[in-house]
């Protein structure tokens, strides 16, 4: 059964609107976070195991925020470890054995980046705007600006005023790996789309994806006492499925936090 299905059932015995309780089970991926009272989250979970869902409760602060991942961009699986040989703000190569690698939770995350430069308009041209730029900057206090016209004598007016027009968010939907550890550095990630493939050799595909499923099947032969997330077996299993799709980036750290969390409490 779905889990959304039992959202009624939760609804009328929290007493909250049943379209709150069934959009907040819909894609849980497994993590129920209803910020419920300890006494709630027991009934909660007394209904879920009559529909034959097990669960388990744990406190908010049972799962502590995770530190920022580790980017790895390059790194080879072998029999004995993961050998990194490059990571941001890591120069040296280092191998991770497979004992310490805990969880592989993977997601398809939309990011959104906002452009910094914002496009100016303005009724002068090209070349007042330039000059407008510089000597307003010069000359903050008099809130004026030289103009050069006609090869005339320098004249003093006010600047044209300039509106911003900020360019539209640019989102982009990116295919990641977080790989938590209990060694010196918890937390790593890897974004499909950047990592390098060249130790697949001949195994190697033209589509970032297949190479990316790929590592992860390595990674899965190598270390088979590694934790794999619902959302990794769903992009195993289905790369198309929407199980393993996260809105934001906060949202996927968020899921990552309280597998982590899981894994020390309950494994």
């Amino acid at each position: 059964m779905p889990i959304q299905e039992v959202g009624p059932a939760i609804a009328r015995a929290l007493r909250r609107p049943t379209a709150d309780v069934t959009r907040a089970l819909r894609g849980t991926r497994g993590v129920i976070d209803l910020r419920l009272s300890e006494i709630d989250a027991e009934i909660v979970k007394s209904i879920l195991a009559r529909q034959g869902i097990p669960t388990r409760v744990a406190a908010e602060e049972a799962a502590p925020k995770l530190p920022r991942a580790v980017i790895l961009l390059d790194a080879d699986p072998l029999p004995k470890g993961l050998l990194i040989q490059r990571a941001s703000g890591r120069e040296q190569p280092g191998l991770l054995p497979w004992r310490h690698l805990k969880i592989a939770a993977v997601g398809a995350v939309t990011f959104t980046r906002f452009p910094t430069r914002d496009v100016l308009e303005s009724a002068s041209n090209t070349g007042d705007l330039e000059v407008d730029r510089v000597l307003a900057a010069a000359l903050p206090s008099l809130r004026l600006g030289f103009l050069v016209s006609g090869g005339g004598p320098f004249g003093l007016r006010e600047p044209t005023p300039h509106t911003p027009a900020r360019k539209p968010p640019i989102t982009e939907t990116v295919h990641c790996l977080d790989l938590l550890t209990d060694g010196p550095i918890p937390r790593y990630r890897i974004l499909a789309s950047r990592f390098i493939y060249d130790y697949l050799g001949e195994r190697m595909k033209l589509c970032s994806a297949e190479n990316f499923r790929t590592l992860l099947t390595d990674l899965a032969t190598f270390a088979p006492d590694i934790l794999l997330s619902g959302t990794t077996l769903s992009f195993l299993s289905k790369p198309k499925s929407d199980h393993h799709r996260f809105q934001t980036e906060l949202e996927f750290d968020a899921y990552v936090r309280w597998l982590s969390a899981w894994d020390r409490l309950f494994r």
